[in-house]
């Protein structure tokens, strides 16, 4: 029950946390535009139906902006990949964020930013979770699972709304059901992680499971 409790405590811990950087970052520096967070570039065109609502950086802004767009046209129905992506192929590959974003969001334009963000979010409090049960399942304290956020591509991930903090969190519960013996548990968070990052998937497959 002390376990438990630790874990929970770290959970809220870290929501605090992870919320207050980007949202003192709309707030203070971006005028209270929520599409801050995606790091917009100049440099780079877009797509008209998200233009109006942008904000927008100096130079070619950060990768955040086009899983933005990924996340509004998953299925390459607007054309989008094509014309706003620069790397589609490679961008495609790592779906699991931004679709998962599009489906919270109902597939709504509106919405789909706000649940960008909810999904990060929740991927950054289930690394806490994760590396906190496995530290307490080791015998070490679960307040240790706060360093997941210290990581850095979790860190980059919340504050440039990027899709390492998602890959991040699901190897540290592959890490955690491998320990536990929960194969079933291990295949599903496996097979999210290839949808999150295919390029590093199979090798740390192999290390979990090791």
């Amino acid at each position: 029950m002390t376990r438990q409790l630790a874990v929970s405590s770290n959970w809220t811990g870290s929501s605090e946390h992870d919320l207050a950087a980007p949202s003192a970052k709309i707030r203070f520096a971006c005028q209270g535009n929520g599409t801050a967070v995606f790091c917009t570039g100049k440099a780079f065109a877009v797509p008209p139906e998200l233009e109006a609502g942008t904000y927008r950086v100096e130079g070619a802004g950060y990768d955040g902006q086009f899983y933005r767009y990924l996340a509004h046209d998953p299925f390459f129905s607007k054309g989008y990949a094509a014309k706003y992506i620069d790397a589609p192929r490679m961008r495609s590959r790592r779906i699991l964020v931004p679709f998962t974003a599009y489906l919270v969001g109902f597939g709504q334009t509106n919405w789909i930013d706000a649940s960008f963000f909810v999904v990060e979010m929740l991927f950054l409090f289930l690394g806490v979770y994760w590396t906190a049960s496995l530290l307490a399942g080791r015998g070490r304290s679960p307040w240790w699972g706060l360093l997941f956020v210290l990581v850095p591509g979790v860190l980059a991930s919340f504050d440039r709304m990027l899709v390492d903090g998602a890959f991040s969190a699901l190897f540290v519960g592959l890490l955690l059901y491998a320990e536990e013996g929960r194969p079933h548990s291990m295949w599903v968070l496996a097979m999210l992680d290839a949808l999150a990052n295919p390029r590093n998937w199979s090798f740390l497959v192999r290390r979990a499971g090791d």
